[in-house]
């Protein structure tokens, strides 16, 4: 139920009859409450009728005040192969390791299972689970720093909290801010293109944001995508803009010129600075920006954090 890159190898323990396990006749659904942190953020709602299998996840967002939703569903056979990766867990795995593939973006991975489908590693991530029922069915699931725990029914969704809306701390007086430990590099680099176009391009997405200043991410974005239109590959940047003692969480974008890379801010149009700035993540490819959530998530658990280093 959370995305993350796939391992590179599956060999499965399991007879190729439990993957093609007879689900064509069940009818159920189940709906859950998404936690990260331990904070309520969303729901997810699995449902299986006629062979079919329909996940819906609903996410609560709440940036600088504000609020929104964001829904996304997708229907799948529910005994092809790969099957989705929530299915298997819904209906509790037998130990051993399988192929699966996440309900969203398609990735495929690996799903193994121990302790009578009670724990294991799902595409890297180790998980933890519980069931309940006759039929025995998902009842808690742990992964990473996701939860999701059962509902008796649907309930409406609360006000979102703003996560990340105080920012981080930053400590130390002296020196340019970084992030500790440090994250891997990124390799990445986009095709050459003129640093007066791209400076263009940043203009013409601010005016027609200005009326968005809390819409760092989306101008990013439609930056990126204009830049894609004209063949030309530019990467959103999400990381920390630093104010002060805060570190307050920040997209911008990057390209590569003729001068070397090139960091632009279309949503402020500041000169982007490692005095100010700090990258986190950088994503060419929309499909990878879900992976840019996981390094703000280890500073919300403490995990990393933002020290000014000489």
């Amino acid at each position: 139920m959370v995305r993350v890159a796939p391992p590179s190898r599956f060999r499965t323990a399991l007879p190729v009859l439990l993957l093609l396990w007879p689900v064509a006749a069940l009818a159920e659904d189940a709906a859950y409450e998404f936690r990260l942190l331990g904070t309520p953020v969303g729901r997810v709602m699995l449902k299986l009728q006629k062979g079919r299998f329909t996940y819906t996840s609903t996410q609560w967002f709440n940036r600088g005040g504000r609020e929104s939703l964001k829904a996304r569903s997708v229907m799948l056979s529910a005994a092809a192969a790969p099957r989705p990766a929530s299915l298997v867990l819904w209906h509790r795995p037998g130990d051993g390791c399988r192929k699966v593939k996440d309900e969203l973006t398609g990735k495929v991975g690996r799903l193994c299972a121990e302790g009578q489908g009670s724990r294991g590693e799902l595409m890297g991530q180790a998980w933890e689970a519980t069931y309940a029922g006759k039929p025995l069915r998902l009842e808690t699931l742990k992964l990473g720093d996701a939860e999701f725990q059962r509902l008796a029914a649907p309930a409406a969704a609360p006000s979102p909290p703003d996560l990340s809306g105080g920012g981080f701390r930053v400590d130390g007086y002296e020196g340019r801010p970084v992030v500790d430990p440090p994250l891997p590099p990124s390799t990445f680099k986009p095709e050459r293109w003129s640093a007066k176009a791209a400076r263009a391009l940043a203009e013409k997405v601010h005016a027609a944001g200005e009326d968005r200043p809390d819409a760092c991410l989306e101008l990013a974005r439609a930056f990126r995508a204009e830049a894609n239109r004209d063949h030309v590959r530019a990467e959103v940047v999400t990381g920390l803009l630093v104010e002060g003692d805060r570190a307050l969480p920040h997209a911008w974008v990057r390209v590569e010129t003729e001068g070397g890379p090139l960091e632009l801010d279309p949503s402020s149009l500041e000169p982007v600075t490692p005095e100010r700035y700090v990258t986190l993540f950088r994503s060419a490819d929309p499909a990878d920006d879900a992976a840019g959530g996981a390094p703000f998530l280890d500073l919300l658990a403490g995990r990393r954090g933002v020290v000014r280093k000489q």
